[in-house]
């Protein structure tokens, strides 16, 4: 299950990651190490990543309309929305004055991943 929440809070940290570098590209600024302005002065993000982050939170409404999983397969996607509350708990307690570097962040990941089936 760890490395399922462990896929979780990438799937999450890359979505956030297109949704700030698309606001930045609108406009016309280099990609923000932090989060953006909380006083709505950040650019709409382009139709294309809002589609993406509408049909990610549509694709888990409609798979649990239209099917009935098995007690592992719920506890999977738990384990992989667990991974993105993760994900919203480091942003905020964090500090955001550093790059982040997602594919740093990935090769991290998979080397815990690695050393998960040693523990």
């Amino acid at each position: 299950m760890l490395l399922i929440a462990l896929a979780g809070l990438l799937a999450f940290y890359g979505r956030g990651l297109l949704a700030k570098i698309s606001r930045a590209r609108r406009q016309g600024a280099p990609v923000p190490a932090g989060r953006a302005p909380e006083d709505g002065t950040a650019a709409p993000t382009s139709p294309r990543v809002f589609w993406i982050h509408m049909a990610s939170f549509a694709g888990g409404w409609i798979l649990g309309l239209v099917t009935g999983l098995p007690e592992a397969g719920v506890a999977a996607l738990t384990a992989f929305l667990g991974g993105g509350v993760v994900l919203n708990v480091l942003k905020e307690e964090v500090p955001s004055q550093r790059q982040s570097r997602f594919w740093a962040f990935a090769g991290g990941a998979a080397g815990y991943a690695a050393l998960l089936p040693a523990l």
